[in-house]
């Protein structure tokens, strides 16, 4: 539903399309996520170590990386914090 072509404008290669803008998005959508969970890269793939409440995807391109963000990561370490303190009290 998205046709696309490519067009070469001052040198540069601009992706055109005849679809609707919605159609064109959904087919940039979903292209990416064939590269992301097909590409090199699929093996990476890692869900967010704060699921289920969040529910992002990310490639683990360090060993240490459990979250899709440093504000995931502090979420989740206040979270720790906060429970063991209720536990003390």
């Amino acid at each position: 539903m998205a046709p696309a072509w490519p067009e070469l404008i001052g040198g540069r290669r601009i992706e055109r399309t005849a679809a609707t803008e919605v159609n064109a998005t959904l087919a940039a959508l979903a292209a990416s996520a064939v590269e992301v969970f097909g590409g090199q890269q699929r093996d990476q793939v890692r869900a967010c170590g704060r699921w289920p409440l969040c529910v992002l995807f990310f490639v683990k391109n360090h060993p240490r990386r459990d979250y899709c963000s440093p504000a995931c990561a502090n979420r989740a370490r206040a979270m720790r914090h906060h429970d063991r303190h209720q536990a003390d009290s």
